[in-house]
């Protein structure tokens, strides 16, 4: 099981979007080294099939149209141009029964104690949990 989010609103904005890299074998310390290098304000996840999701955040709603399109010049700075790009759609019409597509959060179907590493190797924390363990010792 799964649980998904939908980012589009019924007002056609939204608060966060993604990128979705779909590459099994990505590297994802190269990836998080070239986010860094551009400085860009993404966070990355593992995807449930071994890719990246690459969220981005907004402190307030934004159109659906703004997200999508910042995620596309992203994805081609960062190389993985032609990614889908969450949200999907730039409009929906609630009255029509339209919801937009969802996208599995993080961590989906990952054992607890694959979760901790999962989500400091998501953040780059490793340097700093090594550096953490050698203060320890001394």
């Amino acid at each position: 099981p799964a649980l998904g989010i939908i980012p589009i609103t019924e007002n056609n904005d939204c608060r966060w979007g993604c990128i979705d890299i779909d590459e099994y074998d990505l590297d994802h310390i190269s990836l998080i080294k070239s986010i860094r290098s551009f400085k860009l304000p993404v966070i990355v996840c593992r995807s449930k099939s071994g890719g990246a999701h690459v969220f981005l955040f907004t402190k307030e709603n934004i159109p659906a149209s703004l997200m999508q399109s910042k995620l596309k010049q992203m994805s081609v700075i960062l190389g993985y141009e032609g990614s889908e790009i969450f949200p999907k759609q730039t409009e929906i019409l609630v009255e029509r029964g339209d919801t937009g597509n969802f996208l599995n959060l993080p961590y989906h179907n990952v054992h607890l104690r694959n979760f901790i590493s999962s989500m400091m190797f998501t953040v780059g924390l490793k340097k700093k949990s090594k550096k953490l363990k050698s203060k320890k010792k001394k």
